[in-house]
């Protein structure tokens, strides 16, 4: 049996328009993020910071975005998700985005990110919904 993940601090962004929930599983090679909230202007800057910094993990190859609870996504958010899976690259790590809403996607596809995201069941993952 593998050990759970490390289950960090959750953070809410400056503007508080973003709670992030954080768990890093470095026996598994991940880190993911659930974000919860709009991702624009205020909070984007932040979560490229925790983006990049998980990729920065020697163990961690992956880094997960879960969408799910993000119901609205502007320009500065998106340009955060293609500079956030750059960095990773970077780092030797791959960034990818799963569950997200029907405009969240749309709003990916339109700015050609569609590619970043990933079927959790497809890829074999699977967490808990409450980091």
């Amino acid at each position: 049996m593998s050990p759970r993940p490390d289950v960090l601090a959750p953070l809410v962004s400056t503007d508080g328009t973003l709670d992030v929930s954080r768990a890093v599983d470095e026996a598994n090679h991940w880190a993911l993020f659930q974000l919860s909230g709009t991702l624009d202007e205020g909070s984007a800057p932040q979560l490229l910071e925790l983006l990049v910094a998980a990729a920065r993990v020697d163990a961690v190859d992956l880094v997960i975005a879960d969408l799910l609870q993000v119901p609205w996504i502007g320009g500065p958010g998106a340009r955060c998700l293609e500079a956030g899976a750059r960095a990773t690259g970077r780092h030797g790590a791959q960034l990818v985005l799963t569950r997200p809403t029907l405009f969240v996607r749309r709003v990916l596809e339109v700015v050609g990110l569609a590619g970043l995201v990933t079927d959790e069941a497809e890829a074999g993952w699977h967490w808990s919904d409450d980091l």
